[in-house]
């Protein structure tokens, strides 16, 4: 008798033990913050290095949004800073007036198939990769039609627009850097999407009431999330001869080079920033609403050092720009002011998008 009750008392004890390990475990996957220093477990630590072994098979993530509230920043960088772009970068003191809600991810492949449109050709398929092979136009028929599916009036015309939206390449090839089915030049794919003359149905951008492309200055005052580091985990070393080296304040927080793998990764298996967005550096490069020939954002919006309200950018150009880098990238290059351009035609296996809604008053 006294030794059944023993035999009972170890399971009991070994069963509590367990559903309190699955408790803790469950509170440690279910956890959000944006408190970016502060450590992981041994468990979370060796989940992270099997990330690359791991399929997609997660439910889901559905399209959410989070409020950044109205403020100012210092767009740019100061001289110095590691892989600083010179003029792109050039650092202007300036006031967003409005605040807007912006996509928590970058938009994934379930979020783009839910609109209804076209998914173009995926190097990587999977729900919560982010969509890429998307060029700057398709991305605003994405925005538009989240727009007709809430209620709200649309921020662009593509009336003009001619091509085939989503058009695949008839050889089954995908390209590193080619759009629709040219490994050089988009002017050799005569199917690509493509609009022309203005596409913005509100002079004011800040005013459209819809879904829309973040402007850059958006796009960076979000990125650094109040803080004034290279990044919004600290400050990145310059990387020697733009060789991939590991920067230890990106491994928490983004995919670049030396973690990724030379894979496109799921979103938001990384630490969001401050404001609670996830892969603003890395993973993909984000088309924002910005045309740009590499001149700095006050080369038409002011003078040479004035504070700017509400940029625009200029309103001539080739190139629209491309934000936060890529899973290829060096880390130098991963840093909040970072941006380079390409032409708006231009279609790339590391370039997706997030939209943002001015949010009024």
């Amino acid at each position: 008798m006294h030794y059944l009750i023993a035999v009972l008392f170890l399971l009991f004890c070994g069963c509590s033990k367990s559903a309190s390990n699955v408790r803790d475990s469950e509170s440690r996957n279910t956890e959000t913050t944006g408190d970016i220093d502060s450590k992981t477990d041994e468990t979370t630590d060796s989940t992270t290095d099997t990330l690359f072994n791991i399929v997609d098979t997660d439910r889901p993530r559905e399209l959410n949004f989070t409020t950044i509230h109205a403020g100012n920043f210092i767009f740019g960088s100061p001289e110095g800073t590691p892989c600083r772009s010179a003029y792109r970068e050039d650092e202007v003191n300036v006031t967003l007036t409005r605040g807007f809600e912006m996509a928590e991810t970058e938009v994934t492949q379930y979020q783009w198939k839910q609109s209804g449109l076209a998914l173009p050709q995926q190097n990587v398929e999977g729900d919560n990769f982010p969509v890429t092979w998307v060029n700057f136009y398709e991305v605003l028929a994405f925005c538009n039609a989240l727009s007709e599916k809430n209620g709200l009036s649309r921020c662009y015309d593509l009336s003009t627009c001619s091509g085939e939206f989503a058009a695949a390449c008839p050889d089954g090839e995908l390209y590193e850097n080619g759009c629709g089915c040219s490994a050089d030049d988009c002017s050799d794919s005569p199917n690509i999407y493509f609009c022309s003359g203005e596409i913005h149905t509100y002079e004011n951008w800040y005013e459209c009431p819809g879904y829309r492309l973040p402007t850059t200055a958006e796009w960076e005052y979000a990125a650094k999330a109040g803080t004034t580091t290279t990044t919004y985990n600290g400050d990145v070393f310059a990387d020697e001869k733009y060789l991939c080296h590991e920067q230890p304040v990106l491994e928490d927080i983004a995919w670049y080079c030396n973690n990724s793998n030379d894979q496109l990764h799921p979103v938001a298996w990384k630490h969001p920033n401050q404001w609670g967005l996830y892969d603003m550096l890395g993973n993909v490069s984000e088309w924002v609403d910005y045309l740009t020939d590499g001149e700095s954002l006050d080369f038409m919006d002011g003078s040479p050092g004035e504070s700017l309200i509400d940029p625009n950018g200029a309103v001539e150009g080739n190139s629209k720009d491309l934000r936060g880098k890529d899973f290829r990238s060096i880390g130098c290059w991963m840093r909040s002011a970072s941006q380079y351009a390409e032409a708006p035609d231009t279609r790339l296996r590391h370039a997706g998008f997030r939209p943002v809604r001015t949010l009024f008053e």
